[in-house]
């Protein structure tokens, strides 16, 4: 079976990148990291704005699907809301990045520096540093949530300005020839405008996308969780980090590391066949430690093998290209429910889940009319399987 990828001339192990997070923060944790299996690890960003470098009041809240806080079992749908400093001075970085530079090569690791600067200078800076040092590619965090923390421009506020993006890419790439990645926030009305700024400015790759400011409150105390605004992410978040995967696969040519919502094997197939070719994981990670990873990867051979796949790479971007444009969603084929009555228990939870008039009780039977559309709204309370079946009209 194989899992491995190749951007920007990169090669990995297999698709599965530790994203830059607290995890991976220091020698201790990376070691952890590195160890688990990953394909790639991108480095805590480093950056020369002291306020985000501050750690004494990090706060994480892991919610519910109710919004309320997990104590002792964390659900499949969770959200992962965190307000930390905790990014790296480039001093701190610099004298540990031997050792870990070391443990990438060990494990066959691909290392990839972040940078999250303010001022153009400091962003040339650690790019010449991690360049100079080893660093075999960057990412460039223009989509930080906590850009309000600092008075310097950063981050998200970068992000959002095409021009101040270009700025960034252009000053970087102006004194690097490794590849450069560029995380972008999704906190814009039209993420492919910055996009093509993005890669006319010499971008190699994008990373789409990093979190969005939030602020979810706790009723019972009457006050925010984490005590402000926090960057927030989660499972339930991917179906909206996908839909700009699949438009950044459609619309650009640059590969894509889909990041914001993987925590098992079929999210990381999902973000795939939306597109990315590298899956960064942060927040599952940080809940369930290394083990992680080789569940994953366990899920994925298993997958592939049940479907015939050979290599990951042929899966990428299989569902983006098969998607009707939204415009043209008159070429859905139309369909109606079928309804077998030898399979149907006649317990009548469909009778109230049909808003086109289509479904009504006859003596004991249930009977799908010729309003019916196909919606597929029935099958959500249907409990019997194969009960009803969708099926297309000629």
């Amino acid at each position: 079976m194989d899992l491995k990828m190749t951007v920007a001339g990169v090669t990995f192990k297999n698709p599965l990148l530790a994203a830059s997070a607290n995890h991976v923060r220091g020698i201790e944790n990376t070691q952890r990291v590195v160890r688990s299996g990953v394909g790639g690890v991108v480095c805590k960003s480093v950056t020369e704005l002291e306020g985000l470098r501050k750690s004494e009041n990090a706060r994480f809240a892991i919610l519910d699907e109710y919004h309320r806080p997990c104590q002792g079992k964390i659900p499949r749908m969770y959200t992962f809301y965190s307000r930390t400093g905790s990014m790296e001075h480039p001093d701190d970085w610099l004298r540990d990045l031997p050792l870990k530079l070391k443990l990438a090569q060990e494990h066959n690791v691909v290392f990839i520096g972040s940078i999250a600067a303010g001022k153009p200078e400091s962003w040339i800076a650690i790019a010449r540093m991690m360049a100079d040092n080893g660093v075999p590619m960057i990412e460039l965090n223009l989509g930080c949530p906590h850009y309000e923390k600092v008075a310097e421009g950063m981050g998200a506020l970068l992000g959002q300005n095409p021009e101040a993006c270009s700025r960034v890419i252009t000053a970087v790439r102006s004194v690097v020839k490794i590849p450069v990645i560029v995380k972008l926030t999704p906190q814009v009305a039209d993420l492919m405008t910055i996009v093509k700024m993005v890669q006319e400015a010499g971008a190699d790759a994008i990373t789409v996308s990093n979190r969005f400011l939030g602020f979810a409150v706790d009723i019972e105390n009457g006050r925010p969780y984490t005590g402000s605004m926090a960057g927030v992410g989660g499972p339930w978040i991917k179906p909206l980090t996908q839909r700009w995967v699949a438009q950044c696969y459609l619309g650009s040519p640059l590969p894509i590391l889909g990041s914001n919502g993987a925590a098992d094997w079929s999210d990381v197939i999902e973000f795939m066949m939306a597109g990315a070719s590298l899956i960064q994981m942060a927040g599952a990670f940080m809940l369930e430690g290394p083990r992680l990873i080789p569940k994953i990867l366990e899920g994925i051979e298993a997958f592939m093998k049940r479907k015939g796949y050979g290599s990951v790479n042929e899966i990428i971007g299989m569902a983006a290209r098969a998607a009707i444009p939204y415009t043209e969603l008159h070429r859905l084929p139309v369909q109606r429910m079928r309804l077998d009555r030898g399979v149907c228990t006649r317990c009548g939870n469909c009778l109230g889940a049909c808003y086109y008039g289509a479904l009504h009780q006859k003596g004991d039977e249930v009977i799908v009319g010729e309003s019916c559309v196909g919606c597929e709204l029935c099958l959500a309370f249907c409990p019997t399987p194969g009960a009803l079946t969708p099926e297309a009209i000629d």
